[in-house]
């Protein structure tokens, strides 16, 4: 079986979530364009690059798997998984957006935009009050959303692994700048939060 985002009225559908996702992605970058020449970018270990790769390389290899493995596909309720999907792609374009405003009003924000000005002060405001990373939480779930949107378990699996591995990895780099950055502070806020998944991850 094709995965449902082959099928019409469900490929317009998912289409226009994903435009919505990249407009965002879009308008959030074009606001955070200053912190693009900041010499800390470069000190992330090679962890945004290597988030890119786990992103494309897990997306193309999900919708290639999805293809090809028919058999892995998930045949019962395939509607009801697609618009869980949508709706789970929509919770974190949402969550994301708003950990970009909480971010503009002064929480702890990504470690390039550090260096090159006065330390910011750490109010975590809006989801950082929970987690330290909400947009990447809001990043795990478009990606979950996507993935059972393809309705194929293979496609899943090796999608979650990839993003996950790449966020992960991403984290524990910011984190060590933000350390570096922080000191003290970061290190308390630390240990009333979690990383993506309110009391538990």
């Amino acid at each position: 079986m094709f995965p449902l985002p082959f099928y019409s009225p469900y490929s317009q559908i998912f289409l226009a979530a994903i435009a919505l996702w990249i407009i965002t992605e879009w308008i959030t970058g074009f606001r955070q364009r200053g912190a693009r020449g900041n010499p800390a970018i470069t000190q992330d270990s090679g962890s945004y690059l290597l988030l890119l790769v786990s992103i494309w390389l897990g997306a193309f290899i999900a919708l290639w798997l999805s293809l090809l493995l028919r058999g892995a596909s998930i045949r019962v309720d395939r509607g009801l998984l697609f618009f869980l999907g949508i709706a789970l792609m929509m919770t974190g374009i949402a969550l994301r957006w708003y950990a970009n405003q909480a971010v503009r009003r002064g929480s702890p924000r990504d470690p390039a935009q550090l260096n090159g000005g006065p330390r910011p002060s750490l109010a975590p405001r809006g989801p950082y009050r929970y987690v330290r990373h909400p947009g990447y939480s809001g990043s795990l779930l478009i990606f979950l959303g996507v993935g059972l949107t393809l309705t194929n378990i293979a496609a899943l699996v090796l999608l979650m692994v990839s993003v996950t591995l790449g966020h992960l990895y991403r984290i524990q780099a910011e984190e060590r700048a933000l350390l570096e950055q922080l000191g003290e502070p970061y290190r308390e806020y630390m240990r009333h939060t979690t990383r993506v998944i309110p009391f538990l991850l």
